[in-house]
């Protein structure tokens, strides 16, 4: 009876002893941070302790023993009793081992639980086409998005559908693109210490960029020349708020940078095929947003000013639009000023042939963005003083923007 009165009395003293081990690690884990617990949660049992990892000791039985300790440079960390300890290169549970052990000098049967309340030695290389390339420490759970993030993100010409994370002999690809759009079961991935990421340059010269009012725009695969129509293809074709007018063609070659403009509508509504030219891998098509339909009349008329445009309206209806001319004004010079830059046509227009004789095929129509101008003077000066005039205004597309 006394063996079985000291057997029941010694499992009720281990019982009390777990219960007083669950206990206190409730307290410790109530009384740690939310990152903290986290960082917890997220440790992966190769993660190897370094330098500035913040770890939560807790020996069980022996609070005076528990506490939360900084690894050192030198990688150690120091208790009570036992001194030093080398944290660095270990893992948590070889740590708990390694603590535990030593311990076993001191106190009988030492149970050791180790937590890592932050990840502060983990350090990744960011290289490539980030802004700041560089060595960087991990704070928290060290994700790819964050290592990039704090490399202040990819550059321009970042190829982001085919990130390299180089982990020891392993290669592994990452289609950051994907991940960013939210498309199918790409994550966020995870890194280890010690891995590069490495984040490569786009090759342009493989590439065709569709940008501005198109259904998709990006980049797109073009290894051969595609004509300007089947390259907008590739893009969802062009969307109708589109000002399909002044489209552009950026090309680099040989250091230097060529400008095309194209005006899509001849190409499609009159089928002018000069205007469908060719696009090479490297080229850079802009779709530009439309006009908000309008137009400007301006010079001699009784109120200049921006007005609604609409299909089929003409130069005769855009001056009715601004209350008509002025006793002042030379309709045999009228004009119609359209696009912009280089590309810019004046198209002059004998109003008092359309009014006085009926002349109704020289009452040009108009385009959204057209201005309208009506001098004063038979000779008027454009080079001088009106297209200036119109420049200082922002007429073009830099008005047009913000009509």
């Amino acid at each position: 009876m006394k063996n079985i009165s000291n057997h029941v009395s010694e499992r009720s003293e281990r019982a009390g002893g777990f219960l007083a081990f669950f206990l206190c690690l409730a307290i410790i884990c109530a009384s740690m941070p939310i990152s903290g617990l986290l960082a917890a949660e997220s440790v992966r049992p190769e993660y190897k302790l370094g330098p500035e990892d913040i770890l939560e000791i807790y020996v069980d039985r022996h609070t005076d023993l528990s506490r939360v300790v900084v690894v050192g440079p030198d990688g150690k960390i120091s208790l009570p009793l036992i001194g030093d300890v080398k944290a660095q290169g270990l893992t948590r549970t070889e740590l708990q081992q390694e603590i535990a052990g030593r311990f076993k000098s001191y106190i009988t049967e030492p149970m050791v639980t180790v937590l890592i309340q932050s990840f502060n030695s983990f350090k990744v290389y960011v290289l490539g086409q980030v802004n700041r390339p560089g060595l960087y420490s991990l704070k928290g759970k060290p994700y790819l998005m964050e290592a990039i993030s704090l490399a202040s993100g990819l550059t321009d010409d970042a190829n982001s559908e085919e990130v390299v994370i180089k982990r020891d002999t392993e290669r592994i690809v990452v289609n950051l693109s994907s991940f960013l759009k939210g498309d199918g079961d790409n994550r966020d991935i995870l890194l280890q210490t010690g891995d590069t990421v490495f984040v490569p340059k786009l090759e342009l010269e493989k590439k065709v960029f569709v940008l501005g009012e198109v259904g998709l725009p990006g980049a797109y695969d073009l290894k051969q020349t595609v004509s300007l129509i089947e390259a907008l293809s590739l893009a969802g074709s062009y969307k109708p708020t589109a000002n399909l007018t002044d489209v552009t063609v950026e090309r680099r070659g040989d250091g230097k940078k060529v400008l095309y403009h194209v005006n899509l509508d001849r190409l499609i509504n009159s089928g002018d095929m000069s205007q469908n030219m060719t696009i090479v891998p490297g080229d850079t098509i802009f779709v530009p947003r439309g006009n908000s339909s309008k137009i400007m009349v301006l010079g001699q008329v009784l109120t200049p000013g921006v007005y609604e445009h609409h299909k089929g309206m003409t130069i005769l209806e855009g001056v009715t639009l601004a209350g008509s001319h002025t006793t002042r004004a030379v309709l045999e010079k009228a004009a119609i000023i359209r696009g912009h830059g280089d590309s810019r046509q004046v198209m002059q227009v004998n109003l008092s042939r359309v009014i006085h004789e009926g002349r109704l095929s020289e009452n040009l129509d108009l385009l959204a963005g057209d201005v309208v101008y009506i001098p004063e003077t038979l000779e008027p000066d454009w080079a001088k003083n009106i297209l200036p005039m119109l420049e200082s205004i922002q007429i073009g597309r830099d008005l047009v923007k913000n009509w």
